[in-house]
This record gives structure tokens, sequence and C-alpha cells, in this order.
């Protein structure tokens, strides 16, 4: 199986590409630091893990990719939308360049994978996205206003998507994780990088939840990452009033 993902350089991305490749899949991968994604490559194998240096932010490195791709004859089964980034901006301090920085990788940044793997996968008659989503797509965040509702609104699109794909083998999956260790969001990890709370996921186990869903027979539309208590917890968080969710988490969030 051939599968490809963004944001493969660090994190949950890399993490999930070491998992697939040593389960005998072929990667290939999009990312902004080329010097990491060559690391990667040289620990997995060039006919493993196959790369490309790609903001997914801007068409013109899109584009590039998606002709390599063909010149390697590189379809995916597979497309695992996972870039994604954080800056801080409320709702009290509003700033539309971050907004707009964030949405163009959050949201434009994966939706245009599916415009460029669609058609292919219509034809074909087979394929599957994964957008890798947050539990901050139900709950406000106190410094997250941009990334919350890029996530919102990647969300709705694949859910959106999925029914009108009702009918087909191309199917949309949504997967909403909690806190994860990562560079995304480092308050949660400690100094060796493991997470500081049982309320975070290690990197590692959040793809392995990935890669469950990508070997999944019946893909759902709608997944929660990491273990059921966890997940519930925050689900059971969405349901509290904006002002004494605010008062919960303010020492749990950066």
């Amino acid at each position: 199986m051939k599968i490809f993902i963004t944001g493969v350089s660090s994190g949950v991305g890399e993490a999930l590409a070491r998992q697939l490749v040593k389960a005998g899949y072929t990667v290939w991968g999009v990312a902004r630091r080329e010097e990491l994604l060559k690391k990667i490559q040289s620990e997995l194998g060039a006919d493993k893990f196959l790369y490309t240096r790609c903001d997914v932010s801007n068409e013109n490195d899109v584009e590039n990719t998606v002709k390599l791709m063909k010149v390697a004859d590189f379809l995916p089964d597979t497309v695992v939308l996972n870039a994604a980034v954080f800056l801080h901006n409320t709702g009290s301090s509003y700033q539309h360049s971050l907004f707009k920085q964030v949405a163009a990788i959050n949201i434009f940044g994966s939706l245009i994978w599916v415009d460029k793997f669609l058609p292919d996968f219509l034809k074909r008659g087979s394929g599957s996205f994964i957008a890798i989503s947050s539990i901050s797509a139900y709950l406000p965040h106190l410094r997250g206003f941009s990334y919350s509702t890029s996530k919102a609104a990647l969300s709705m699109a694949f859910r959106n998507l999925q029914l009108d794909c009702h009918g087909t083998n191309i199917s949309f999956s949504v997967i909403n994780f909690g806190p994860i260790a990562t560079g995304l969001s480092p308050q949660w990890a400690d100094s060796s990088g493991k997470p500081k709370s049982f309320l975070a996921l290690a990197p590692e186990k959040a793809a392995a939840s990935i890669k469950a869903v990508i070997e999944a027979k019946n893909k759902k539309t709608v997944y929660w990452g990491g273990s059921f208590f966890v997940s519930f917890l925050w689900r059971l968080a969405s349901f509290l009033p904006d002002n004494l969710f605010f008062l919960l988490s303010k020492n749990l969030r950066d």
C-alpha cells in the first residue's frame, strides 16, 4: 500500500512514517525542512520513504510534488493530511495576518491535496483521505483562536466531502486528538519529550491511532484518537458552558 503524508519531518508525521515503513508500506512524505527529510530517508531507505520538500501553503510546491509523484507512478492509496501550525492569536487581540497564515496551512494546505488526488481516486475507484484534526475543533482555545477555527473548518469540510462521495469507494475520515506532546504543543511535553500529563499523547501513540484508521476495513467519518478515557473526557468537556470550560482549562493550556 502507498501512503502520502504531509508534515512528515517531525512529531506525529515522522512517527507515522516510521511505523508504516516498518509494517511494509511505501510512504511519500512532504515537509518544509529538507534536512530532516533526508535524515529520515537515510534511516528508512530511499525505496520505502520518498519525499519532496514542500510548503503545503505554496501552490507551486504542491504542483511540483504532484508532478514528481506522477513521474514516479506513485498514486497513493491513502492520503494523511497531518501538516498544521499553531500561532497564538486570541479573539481579544485578533490579528488577521496570523489567521491567514494558519488557514493557509491548516485548511487550504490540506484541502488542496483533495483537489489534486480526488479525480484520480474516482477514476481508479478507490482511495481514502484522513484529516488530522483536534478536539479544539469543538472547544475554544484560550490562545489558539486561529487553530481551533481552522480545525473546525477542516473537520466540517471532510464531513461534507464524505456525504458528497457517499456510494463511492472514496472515504473521508477525521481523527480528533487531544493534546499531543510535540513541538506544536510544547507545554504538554517534558524536557525529554515525553507527555507531562496523562491527558497528553506521545507522538508514537497518536501515530498508532492513525495507522489503525488506515488499516480499518470499514472507515468511519469521525474518529477520536488516543485512549477511550481521555477522548471521553475531552468530548464531555465540549458540553460545558464556555465560561466554565475556560475556568477549568486555564491551568492546563498555554
